[in-house]
């Protein structure tokens, strides 16, 4: 299936940020064929608003942001989602200048992700899915877990406590035996720690549903971003989303250049 995490970091109390980190390998239902270690399950979405009754052109806009959304399970119905929720909230006409809240927003993707379901899906078919990142109009950070309900098909979310670690897909009680017993009584960057300790887990193998790279998107006030892994042992090398950017793509575009931020994931802090 996969592996998602995500938490709150607290480093810098005046502008606290959700970081959200997952694997890219994409498994047969069975479990047993690899079928990608490339593949992207955590995004960006961006919300553009423009006054009522005109087309959201530059000179039309009112409001831009952008919040994360991250998927586990099926990959027809977690792309598909991404992909119509993408262009719904890029194409929003409003009155009074405001977005829609977070809220109103998870509203929405209850209903494409069931649309979804049930158009690929049977109801035994695992998916969960997030929403999370900056509400202008209840001024909060928040994460909303998406689940089914009960054996219905229908899909519930639910608000995540700042606390709490989400996990979304396979393995959860073990990964999180494993985060609970490497961070407990361990002094410094508590809040990187889960980055560190999840990505290692992905590294390993040691769970056969859960591999390839690791994705990271950091959602705060004013944004939400895509980060690149960079390793700088035994030589620097950046890869998004497990792709090389340079050598298995090329990061320029004409004469511009691709410049996705970074992170080392091997910070000594």
């Amino acid at each position: 299936m996969t592996l998602i995490a995500s938490w709150v970091n607290n480093e810098d109390r005046n502008n606290p940020s959700i970081w959200t980190l997952g694997d890219t390998k994409v498994s047969s239902v069975d479990g047993e064929e690899t079928l990608s270690l490339e593949h992207g399950k955590v995004f960006e979405l961006q919300i553009i608003c423009a006054n009522s009754g005109l087309p959201p052109s530059p000179s039309n806009r009112v409001f831009q942001h952008s919040i994360g959304f991250a998927y586990a399970g099926s990959s027809l119905v977690g792309l598909n989602s991404y992909a119509t929720l993408n262009t719904i909230l890029s194409n929003i006409s409003t009155i009074d200048k405001l977005p829609p809240s977070l809220e109103e927003i998870c509203e929405t993707v209850s209903k494409i992700i069931r649309y979804y379901s049930a158009s690929f899906c049977n109801d035994k078919m695992a998916f969960e899915a997030m929403i999370y990142g900056y509400c202008v109009i209840t001024n909060r950070l928040a994460r909303y877990h998406f689940s089914k309900d009960g054996h219905s098909s229908d899909y519930s979310y639910k608000d995540i406590p700042d606390e709490s670690i989400l996990l979304l897909g396979d393995k959860k009680r073990e990964v999180m035996e494993i985060l609970y017993a490497s961070m407990h009584g361990q002094q410094g960057n508590y809040a990187r720690k889960p980055l560190k300790i999840i990505r290692d887990i992905i590294k390993s193998n040691s769970f056969p549903t859960i591999g390839g790279g690791t994705q990271l998107n950091i959602a705060n006030r004013a944004w939400c971003i895509p980060l690149q892994t960079l390793q700088s042992q035994p030589e620097i090398s950046f890869r998004f989303r497990n792709i090389d950017i340079i050598n298995d793509i090329g990061n320029r575009i004409g004469e511009k250049i691709i410049n996705i931020p970074a992170m080392d994931f091997d910070f000594r802090k």
